[in-house]
C-alpha cells in the first residue's frame, strides 16, 4: 500500500514545535484527519499511528511525507517509543543523515492466515523523487496539477485545528501528495519495472546496473585499489573562482552532465592490474607528477595524497597526485607534462550509452515536455545513479526501541541520555553496485569538460561550479537546449556580483551565499560583502535525529557569518584575483 501523510505544527522556531493536526490519504480506505489536543501530544500521536497507520492489513505499506526525513519522522520515532510493541530502524547514511524509517512489530500477528512480523516504512517524497530543494507546491504542479496546494500564510499565522479552511489545507497536502506519488510510481514502474525505493539513488543504480552490457564484467576493486579510489583519486565537481567581479555575465550549464558522462566516458570493466607504465588504450588510475611551462591560467583540481585534501595547481611547480586516465589525456592535450610513477588499469571498458540515449529520447519526445512528469523522473534517474557507485558501508546498524533487543548494545553507553538507541556491527559485504571506479571516472569527465570550457576563453572566464561556467563575454561553446552533454545558456548579459566560490548575486534571481540564507540577503549585502563587511545571520538550525533522541530540541539558534573570501587553504585573494596556494 502507498499512502501520504502530513503533520501540522506550531511555527518552526528555537525549541521543538508542538504537533497540532495529522492527515493521511492513501490506497483503499486509508483516510486520516484528526487533531492532537493539548496534554501529552506524543501519546496521542502514538495512538493515532497504532489505530490508523500500523494496522495488520497495512503491513508492507509505504507512508510518504514531503520533507518527512527532516521533520515528521522525528515525531513518529518519539511517539512510538511510548510503546514496547515496535522497534524502529532508521535508514542512515555514513554521515548520519536520515533517508527513511522502517517500523517493525515486536511480535507476530495473523495476516491472511499467516503469522508474521508487521513492517511499515515512513519515507520522504523528496528523497524518493530526487526533487531536492523543491517544495510540495512545486511537486504538485508537476505531478498532481488538479490538486494544487492551497494557500495559507503559516509564516504569519498559526495553524488552527478549529478552522475548517485550515483543516482543508492540511487534508489537501496529503491527498495531493498521494495522487502525485501514485503517478511517480506508475512512471517508475513503466520505465524501470521497479517499485519506488526510499531514495532515487537506490532506484537509479538498480536500473542502470540492469542495463550493463551482458558481456561486460564489473568487479568490486581490491583492497589497495579500493583505498585509492575512495581516497586521493576521488574528487567532487570542479569549482573555481577566477576573480571578484561586478558586471554582465554569460552563464552556461551542461545538459544532464552526469548522465551524459555515463554515456560518454570509457568506464572501467574486467579485471584490474598493477602497472609501472601508462597504458593509454585502457582506463586506469595513476600516481603521476604533473607540471606545465608556461603555467596554465586555469588551475587543475587534485588531492594531496597523504592528507586527502583538495588543492588547485597552475602547473608552475610540479605536484604528485593520483589522477584518472581521462585527466591524463586532458592535461596532455593542454600541454602539461605528466610523468607516471605507477598505477592500476582495467582490462576492459564499457559505457551506458544505450540506456542514457533511451532516457534522453524519452525526455525529448514526451508530449508534456522535458519538465513534465516523465521528463522530471527521467532526469532524476539519469543524474542520481553514479553517486551510489561511491557508496561506502560501515557495517554499523542502528535501531530505536523502548528496550534493547537481544544482540544489540547501547549506541553510546557514555551518554546517559542515549537510552533508546541501540547498535550492532556486522561484516560489510560489497554490493554489486559498489564500483567506485565508475563514480570516479564519471566525475573526472565532468570536471575535465568544465575546465576545457574555461580554457576556450581564459581571459573572460570568471567562475565554474560542478556543471556550470560563467564568462564576462559570450563563450565559444557547443550550445543546445536539450542535448545531453552539450551546453545550454542560462544567462546572457545579466549583471552579477561574484565574490568567491559559491558566493554570488545575479539580477536574474540566481544567488548563492555559502552557509547563509539567500532569501534574507539583498544586492546591497553582496556589495558590502565585496568591501569586506561580512553579513551575519541568526538561523534556526535543525539538530540531527540522534541528537534529538538524546534530549536536545529539534531546532536551535545559530549565528552564521558570511565566508571571508580572502582566507582559504586552497587559494588566496590578491588584487581581486584568486590564486592557487
Amino acid at each position: 500500500m502507498l499512502a501520504a501523510y502530513d503533520f501540522e505544527s506550531t511555527a518552526i522556531a528555537e525549541g521543538t514545535p508542538e504537533l497540532l493536526y495529522v492527515t493521511g490519504f492513501g490506497d483503499s480506505s486509508f483516510r486520516v484527519s484528526t487533531r492532537l489536543d493539548r496534554g501529552n501530544r506524543l501519546e496521542r500521536l502514538r495512538d493515532i499511528l497504532i489505530n490508523y497507520f500500523l494496522l495488520p492489513e497495512y503491513s508492507g505499506a509505504k507512508f510518504v511525507a514531503w520533507n518527512g526525513n527532516r521533520f515528521d519522522v522525528y515525531f513518529i520515532i518519539q511517539a512510538l517509543l511510548h510503546s514496547p510493541d515496535y522497534v524502529m530502524q532508521p535508514y542512515m547514511t555514513a554521515s548520519k543523515a536520515l533517508r527513511g524509517l522502517r517500523v517493525k512489530s515486536t511480535r507476530k500477528y495473523t495476516v491472511a492466515g499467516k503469522r508474521k512480523i508487521l513492517q511499515y516504512e515512513f519515507l520522504d517524497g523528496i528523497s524518493m523523487t530526487g526533487m531536492v530543494g523543491k517544495t510540495l507546491e512545486s511537486f504538485l504542479k508537476t505531478f498532481a496539477p488538479e490538486l494544487p496546494k492551497l494557500k495559507l500564510d503559516l509564516e504569519n499565522i498559526e495553524f488552527n485545528p478549529d478552522d475548517a479552511e485550515h483543516v482543508k489545507y492540511a487534508e489537501r497536502d496529503s491527498e495531493g501528495l498521494y495522487i502525485g506519488m501514485k503517478r511517480v510510481q506508475e512512471i517508475i514502474l513503466r520505465l524501470t519495472g521497479e517499485n519506488l525505493k526510499p531514495t532515487i539513488g537506490n532506484l537509479a543504480i538498480k536500473y542502470f546496473m540492469s542495463n550493463v552490457p551482458q558481456h561486460k564484467r564489473l568487479k568490486n576493486p581490491t583492497d589497495a585499489l579500493y583505498k585509492i579510489l575512495h581516497g586521493p583519486v576521488k574528487r567532487g565537481g570542479y569549482c573555481w573562482c577566477m576573480k571578484q567581479y561586478t558586471g554582465p555575465v554569460w552563464k552556461y550549464d551542461i545538459n544532464q552532465a552526469y548522465a551524459a558522462a555515463m554515456r560518454d566516458a570509457q568506464l572501467p570493466a574486467g579485471d584490474s592490474a598493477h602497472t609501472d607504465i601508462y597504458i593509454k588504450e585502457s582506463p586506469g588510475v595513476y600516481l603521476a607528477t604533473i607540471s606545465r611551462k608556461p603555467f596554465s591560467l586555469i588551475p587543475f583540481y587534485y588531492k594531496l595524497e597523504k592528507v586527502n585534501e583538495g588543492r588547485f595547481t597552475t602547473g608552475a611547480k610540479p605536484v604528485t597526485c593520483w589522477i584518472t586516465s581521462i585527466e591524463i589525456e586532458h592535461l596532455r592535450a593542454d600541454g602539461w607534462d605528466v610523468s607516471i610513477d605507477h598505477g592500476y588499469y582495467w582490462t576492459d571498458s564499457f559505457n551506458f550509452s544505450k540506456i542514457v540515449s533511451d532516457l534522453e529520447t524519452l525526455r525529448a519526445t514526451d508530449p508534456d515536455g522535458p519538465s513534465g512528469p516523465l521528463g522530471t523522473m527521467v532526469k532524476a534517474i539519469g543524474n542520481n545513479a553514479y553517486g551510489k557507485t561511491l557508496e561506502q558501508l560501515s557495517g554499523l546498524e542502528l535501531i530505536i526501541a523502548s528496550d534493547a533487543p537481544d544482540g544489540w548494545d547501547l549506541y553510546d553507553p557514555f551518554d546517559e541520555a542515549c537510552t533508546n538507541v541501540f547498535s550492532r556491527t556486522r561484516a560489510v559485504f560489497q554490493k554489486p553496485h559498489h564500483l567506485p571506479q565508475i563514480g570516479v571516472f564519471v566525475t573526472a569527465l565532468v570536471r575535465c569538460k568544465v575546465r576545457t570550457a574555461a580554457l576556450l576563453s581564459p581571459e573572460t572566464f570568471l567562475y565554474a561550479d560542478t556543471d556550470s561556467t560563467v564568462f564576462s563575454k559570450p563563450a565559444p561553446l557547443t550550445i543546445h537546449k536539450t542535448h545531453y552533454g552539450d551546453w545550454k545558456i542560462e544567462a546572457e548579459g545579466v549583471n552579477y556580483i561574484i565574490l568567491g566560490k559559491k558566493i554570488f548575486y545575479g539580477e536574474d534571481g540566481t544567488t548563492k551565499a555559502k552557509g547563509l540564507m539567500t532569501r534574507k540577503l539583498q544586492k546591497v549585502d553582496y556589495e558590502k560583502w565585496m568591501l569586506g563587511d561580512l553579513p551575519v545571520q541568526e538561523q534556526v538550525q535543525r539538530n540531527n535525529l540522534l541528537k534529538f533522541l538524546t534530549g536536545h530540541d529539534m531546532f536551535r539558534l545559530q549565528e552564521r557569518k558570511g565566508t571571508d573570501t580572502g582566507k582559504s587553504k586552497v587559494y588566496r585573494l590578491k588584487n581581486g584575483e584568486y590564486l592557487p596556494s
